[in-house]
């Protein structure tokens, strides 16, 4: 386990794990019933993942960041920008990545 993150959407309690190459989401409102929302494996080491919009998961790589949709599992974007991405950072309106010393801002 490389990272992990906790969010909380619209009442759910949701486990972000990133594995080398892998991101899992689990849905642990309850704890006695676990339920697997999503598992992405990526053809590049991952950086952070979290949710990033009520039903999407941003999956941040080091030259791009990828947007996840939770509940149809395909892939709606890929975002390359410059540079090594460090961190990412989410609102309900916008997405921030950290590469270097840029900050690059989408509007989610």
């Amino acid at each position: 386990m490389s990272w992990a993150h906790w969010d909380l959407i619209e009442g759910r309690r949701l486990l972000v794990l990133v594995c080398a190459w892998t991101v899992q989401v689990w849905d642990a409102t309850d704890l006695d019933a676990l339920k697997q929302l999503a598992t992405m494996d990526c053809d590049d080491r991952l950086v952070c993942a979290q949710v990033v919009h009520h039903d999407s998961l941003g999956v941040l790589l080091p030259s791009s960041l990828l947007v996840y949709s939770l509940s149809t599992h395909i892939l709606l974007h890929r975002i390359r920008f410059p540079g090594v991405a460090s961190a990412l950072q989410s609102s309900p309106h916008f997405i921030v990545v950290v590469s270097g010393h840029a900050h690059h801002v989408y509007d989610s």
